[in-house]
């Protein structure tokens, strides 16, 4: 019996020893997983019976009989997790914003002899230019030709941030479809994970891969996690379930009517907004509807007021063909901004003067100059350069403190990450070390059944 029990336990120590082998071995593979968590054997003594083959005259005592490899479990600090996706919320939030507005600026490009403000100037120029001449066709023909250059920096520039305003926008529509997929595969795994452990198994790659679905949803929207009375993981954004267990309350987008009808983002059962959103969405959202159509609004209100007060000025003037009440610029905005085509075609038609059959009057041509220092801007306080200037200004200091909080952001989650991956990443040295515990424990066991077997042969063939 004794050897019998004997045997019994050096096989526990052989199974064991392989489980701590295959262990070891499947964390060396998934060294670089992303979202792998290190994994570990709990071992445990099995419990021991009482001897009572114990010779004569000696107390009976109890014989332990072996080790159980127990579970597998992997290493994670929930804290540490909660930390770093609330850090990688922010973190893709400011990032994205910094990028819309880097975006913005080149757009702009300032400062730059194509910008918008040095084409002002040259427009104004060419005016003080031909109010010195006002009867040179050449003077006449270059003041035209530089309105027709700012103008068409003003449809560039317009084109390029409503552009990338509807880009934005699209990619709105794109991360709700990428958050409504990845809560998907949160419900699903969820089922899996219920399903392995009630047949008494393990789902530790199951579960890094649910987490790892955790921390991209965070940086996407900002949600967050809890774990439910079942075990399974409920992920929310603000107040509200994104996952219920095994059920998806997906996220939508629908047309918002009080805003150019781009896309809102609402819970598709109901339509409601939800209370918070986090993450890059939120950074895409506040790029499109904060710092992109200010600026887009803006850089109108400013072609619009340059676009009134220039045509103000020439109307009241007088052609050398005594032509009056022509519009330099058209349009309203900076969209819609182009060159009087009649002017373009006809130079002689370009206001000079402040009167007919004044060819060598040039007041006219003064006073389109003097718009330039005219305050036309915020509430009369601003002219046109001040106003750019101002904006310009204001959109490089955004994009300054959205870089700063995006680079200070990042220090914070490298630092968070850095925590978990002592916490849960795979060492490989330490993984080669527990191979070679386990395998020398292993060979150790078989020994143990070699000396036992060695002791059957002679108990059994040996004895008279």
């Amino acid at each position: 019996m004794a050897l019998s029990i004997g045997l019994d336990t050096a096989a526990s120590g052989l199974r064991a020893m392989q489980v701590a082998i295959d262990t070891a071995a499947h964390n060396v593979a998934n060294a670089d997983t992303e979202g792998y968590s290190r994994q570990v054997v709990e071992f445990r003594a099995v419990p021991p019976v009482r001897d009572t083959f114990t010779a004569p005259g000696i107390s009976m005592h109890q014989l332990g009989l072996g080790v159980d490899s127990g579970r597998i479990s992997r290493i994670r600090d929930l804290m540490l997790d909660q930390q770093y996706r609330g850090a990688h919320t922010l973190q893709q939030e400011y990032e994205t914003r910094s990028t819309a507005i880097g975006q913005a600026e080149i757009a702009l490009n300032e400062p730059s002899d194509q910008g918008l403000q040095a084409m002002v100037s040259r427009l104004f120029n060419a005016f003080r230019d031909l109010s010195s001449q006002p009867e040179g066709n050449a003077a006449r023909a270059a003041a035209i030709e530089q309105g027709a250059t700012l103008a068409a920096g003003f449809n560039r520039t317009a084109t390029l941030l409503t552009n990338q305003r509807v880009d934005l926008d699209g990619s709105v529509a794109v991360k709700v479809s990428e958050v409504n997929n990845k809560a998907t595969q949160v419900a699903s795994l969820n089922s899996q994970i219920r399903i392995v452990t009630i047949a008494g198994g393990t789902a530790n790659d199951l579960e890094d891969r649910r987490d790892l679905l955790l921390d991209q949803l965070a940086g996407l929207a900002g949600a967050t996690s809890e774990v439910g009375p079942g075990g399974q993981i409920d992920v929310y954004i603000g107040t509200r379930k994104l996952v219920d267990n095994v059920t998806v309350n997906a996220l939508k987008t629908q047309p918002d009517p009080a805003n150019d009808d781009l896309n809102a983002v609402v819970w598709a059962a109901d339509s409601a907004a939800p209370d918070a959103l986090g993450g890059d969405l939120k950074g895409t959202i506040d790029a499109r509807d904060v710092q992109i159509t200010s600026l887009l609004a803006s850089i109108n209100e400013l072609a619009g007021s340059l676009i009134t007060a220039v045509n103000t000025e020439h109307q009241a003037g007088y052609g050398l063909d005594n032509s009056t009440g022509l519009d330099f610029f058209t349009g309203t905005d900076a969209a819609t901004i182009g060159i009087n085509t009649v002017l373009r075609d006809d130079p002689q038609k370009l206001a000079t003067s402040s009167g007919p059959d004044e060819p060598g009057n040039a007041d006219a041509a003064r006073a389109i100059a003097g718009v330039q220092s005219q305050r036309l801007l915020n509430g009369g306080t601003s002219t046109i350069d001040d106003a750019y200037r101002g904006l310009v200004t204001r959109l490089g200091v955004d994009g300054q403190q959205a870089e700063l909080l995006a680079g200070n952001q990042e220090v914070v989650q490298r630092h968070l990450d850095a925590a978990r991956a002592s916490v849960s990443g795979v060492s490989i040295d330490e993984e080669m070390t527990n191979l070679m515990k386990g395998q020398h424990a292993y060979q150790a066991a078989a020994r143990v059944i070699s000396v036992i077997d060695e002791m059957l042969d002679t108990l059994v063939n040996r004895t008279g």
